[in-house]
């Protein structure tokens, strides 16, 4: 009778630590994926701009500009809409692209709907001037397409923006 309490004393203390072992791993887990990305230091949002816009969408931006202050060039062209990862090769979007200042700051100041799956956000940038060394403000519109339901950014150059 004693060894049976025995064995089943020790098959509840393992089942306990296995569980626990299960929880702190999907605990975890969790924090690791709300973590903000690094480089998410240099976004705001103007008063009732966080709100207003879609979780999937204020994902996406922090994501896409914090790769912006890291430079990270791989992770801005994956997310770059897929009519113009079509249009460039990634070394193409490079030479064309890649010598775009980073950042110093991006606040969200306005978003527009234009369509359930195309959103216009207005944003004050501001980056440094190479020739100059002095910071420079940008206020452009910042476009965004979501295909397949995940959002992507549409790479402007602002003498277009009122064509595209």
């Amino acid at each position: 009778m004693m060894r049976c309490s025995i064995t089943a004393n020790r098959w509840s203390k393992t089942a306990n630590l296995v569980l626990c072992l299960c929880a702190l791993c999907f605990v975890l887990q969790m924090v690791s994926c709300s973590r903000t990305p690094e480089g998410a230091q240099i976004i705001s949002f103007a008063s009732g701009m966080e709100e207003r816009l879609p979780k999937d969408l204020k994902n996406a931006f922090i994501h896409y500009w914090a790769a912006r202050a890291r430079l990270d060039w791989n992770t801005i062209y994956e997310m770059e809409a897929p009519h113009l990862r079509w249009r460039y090769t990634k070394e193409a979007f490079l030479d064309r692209y890649g010598r775009a200042p980073k950042p110093v700051s991006v606040q969200v100041t306005g978003i527009t709907m234009a369509h359930d799956q195309v959103a216009d956000v207005s944003i004050t940038c501001v980056f440094p001037d190479k020739r100059t060394g002095k910071e420079e403000t940008l206020y452009p519109r910042d476009r965004w397409l979501k295909v397949g339901g995940k959002w992507y950014h549409i790479w402007k150059l602002p003498i277009f923006d009122n064509f595209l």
